[in-house]
């Protein structure tokens, strides 16, 4: 049996038991009467309750299917939720590539069904650490310092090639997940 499906259910049926034991013993106590009068006053009051609600002048054809609706809106809205939490890993772990030498990781945006490569950030080969630009003399090379390694700085057109790069790859990535996907729908 899998817990974690019916694990509300479990929950509402051990608190309904639980308050049909504790409420009486409560009851029983206080009004100084035995615990099978108290079990009885416990459900007469709840019958009152329910007639009372039932006795309003909206017909119980109507609270049924207030019911029913806000049953199904519900069911709609976990569907919708259950949907937004599908697995990402498909796209997510390709967060990271060399170009030229040079590794780069960056993070994804997704807006709907669109999914984008923002901050793509050059980082050490060796290490994975941050690397920072440093002045060589005549030139600047990126430097990690953690372990002292230099890479020669990409300039804004190899930078735009690595992520018109990358931005191809996770189009590949996307189409061979889309053709996944519908090859399991047709199964």
């Amino acid at each position: 049996m899998n817990f974690k499906k019916y694990k509300e259910k479990i929950i509402a049926v051990v608190i309904f038991i639980l308050a049909n034991i504790i409420c009486p013993i409560f009851v029983s106590k206080f009004e100084n009467i035995d615990f099978k009068n108290a079990f009885a006053i416990m459900w007469k009051k709840i019958f009152e309750v329910i007639g009372n609600i039932l006795t309003f002048s909206i017909p119980v054809w109507v609270i049924i299917i207030i019911i029913v609706i806000l049953y199904i809106i519900l069911r709609i809205y976990l569907k919708i939720d259950e949907a937004k939490d599908e697995d990402e890993s498909w796209y997510k772990n390709y967060s990271s590539d060399i170009y030229n030498g040079l590794l780069y990781e960056w993070r994804y945006n997704r807006i709907g069904n669109q999914i984008e490569i923002k901050d793509v950030t050059p980082v050490c080969v060796e290490c994975k650490g941050n690397i920072l630009p440093k002045d060589a003399g005549y030139k600047t090379v990126l430097y990690c310092p953690n372990c002292n390694k230099t890479y020669k700085n990409p300039d804004r057109e190899e930078y735009d090639s690595a992520r018109v790069y990358f931005n191809n790859k996770l189009k590949k990535i996307i189409e061979e997940h889309n053709q996944k996907v519908k090859m399991d729908c047709q199964k």
